[in-house]
């Protein structure tokens, strides 16, 4: 049985990661309600929370079934924080199941905590709370972050679309925070790209031209004395393992090959362009670039194409690097149209396949299967490729 699962980031205050909202499209919906709590063999993939979540916390939302009824030892120690829906009553049975849990060294969350709820019995068990920063009025939340310092939870500042969110929320000394604000650009004049990281977006899209320049690749590199010795700094490294005496940049280059060039160019430019970006942000520009390749290769329509669309994914979150709109981001990138046209947007084309990666990604199940049909992706591929992109982007990060 495949697992589709997408998982959103959860930060601290230091912008690190702290743990995932899993979204599962066999189970979890609004509430998790497939899984029969008693049965330690059901396929759902509590054993493979390690790996979805990079050995952190993962949170999940239970139906009231599973508060009552789970059996704890199908949870991995440490891992999952169990989230009980924002409508379940704190009635009598629902409050000694939330304590037998506790006991067994669970960690309980609560969605959308409202003021009315300010006497529920069930916020003494809690540990974290989740307050949507959009939806719930100023003193609404004010009231209910109150009441939950009060009562020493962990309050969670969900759903934060931009800077003034995100300062508002730390300001009032929120613990944890979500949302797409930290994919997205800084809101700050428009001006020039600084000319460094330009410099790489050129030298990136020779390098997934169909086919390789050297002499133009080297000249480009030999323009920024920066980007000339990390090059040789990583061809010389250990990992590498060469021996031989470089004698310019070219000849790195072409000791390197195509491949190795994409690679090390995959980490000089998202760790050079995000080196003040939250670690998320840089493993969802990796991740998508190998995980667009990687769609690309099992489709015929597209199989001539993988490099171009590791590109399209490498790039889809350059304009949050830079802090830039995207728009602005690309006119002083001379990639291909169609890689162009998908990044802003425009339907048809490469953009199916961003579509696609951005459904799974945020768990639209219904969109992310309407648009594999138009595509012909075999959705049960989907798990396997995605655990594997995150896995590459991990890997090249950590040996960056």
């Amino acid at each position: 049985m495949e697992i589709h699962c997408a998982r959103n980031p959860i930060f601290d205050q230091q912008r690190n990661v702290f743990g995932y909202d899993l979204n599962f499209r066999s189970g979890f919906q609004d509430y998790y309600d497939h899984l029969d709590p008693r049965n330690t063999s059901d396929p759902i993939p509590f054993f493979k929370f390690r790996e979805l979540t990079d050995g952190r916390r993962g949170f999940v939302t239970a139906s009231r079934e599973l508060v009552l009824n789970l059996n704890t030892s199908v949870f991995p120690k440490g891992l999952i924080t169990l989230a009980v829906p924002e409508d379940l009553p704190p009635e009598s049975d629902v409050l000694d199941a939330c304590k037998r849990l506790k006991n067994a060294g669970v960690i309980l969350a609560k969605n959308h905590v409202r003021p009315d709820e300010a006497d529920s019995p069930l916020l003494d068990l809690l540990d974290v709370a989740r307050l949507d920063y959009r939806s719930v009025p100023e003193e609404e939340r004010r009231i209910v972050h109150e009441v939950l310092r009060e009562k020493r939870v962990k309050t969670l500042a969900a759903g934060l679309t931009s800077a003034e969110e995100y300062e508002d929320a730390a300001a009032n000394e929120f613990h944890l925070f979500q949302g797409e604000f930290f994919f997205r650009p800084a809101t700050a004049p428009q001006g020039e790209i600084h000319t460094n990281k330009l410099t790489y977006l050129r030298v990136m899209n020779e390098v997934f031209k169909p086919s390789l320049l050297y002499d133009e690749l080297a000249g480009l590199i030999e323009q920024d004395v920066s980007m000339s010795y990390k090059l040789l700094k990583f061809i010389n490294s250990a990992w590498f393992g060469l021996k031989y005496e470089i004698k310019s940049i070219k000849h790195a280059l072409v000791l390197l090959g195509p491949q190795e060039i994409k690679r090390w160019l995959s980490i000089a430019v998202v760790r050079d362009t995000g080196q003040d970006k939250p670690y998320e942000l840089l493993l969802r520009c990796l991740s998508r670039a190998k995980l667009a390749e990687q769609i690309g290769e099992q489709l015929p329509g597209f199989s001539r194409r993988a490099s171009e669309l590791f590109l399209m994914g490498l790039l889809s979150g350059i304009d949050a690097l830079i802090d830039q709109p995207m728009n602005v981001v690309l006119e002083g990138l001379p990639v291909s149209p169609s890689i162009k046209s998908a990044l802003l947007g425009e339907r048809g084309g490469l953009r199916d396949v961003y579509d696609v990666i951005l459904a799974y990604e945020t768990g639209r199940w219904g969109d992310f299967s309407e648009t594999a049909g138009v595509i012909r992706l075999d959705e049960s591929a989907m798990p396997d490729m995605t655990a594997a992109a995150l896995k590459w982007g991990n890997n090249i990060l950590s040996e960056s």
